[in-house]
């Protein structure tokens, strides 16, 4: 890996993952995190006039990512925070 390319992160703990499975691409987990069962879960928390908001969680990043994007894009509430939970234990 070149010092310009951006190596792929563990979602749930955040270890650089060597290699994403190639039936499952999106799985951005670590080896030890996905032979424990950890999964990780997002949530976005903002406040829209004076009062606080979160969306349920969500195991999909990148979606809620987006959504703090459009949110922050088009000027919807304030103090746009992403929340994370990790659980143990899924059985694959």
């Amino acid at each position: 890996m070149s010092a310009t390319e951006p190596e792929c992160l563990c979602m749930v703990c955040g270890v650089a993952v060597d290699s994403l499975p190639p039936e499952q691409p999106y799985d951005r987990r670590c080896m030890d995190c996905r032979l424990r069962g950890r999964r990780a879960s997002w949530r976005l928390r903002f406040e829209l006039n004076g009062v606080s908001h979160r969306t349920d969680w969500c195991d999909d990043f990148e979606a809620v990512e987006s959504l703090r994007e459009y949110y922050v894009s088009h000027g919807i509430g304030s103090n746009h925070r992403l929340g994370r939970r990790v659980t143990e234990g899924d059985s694959e």
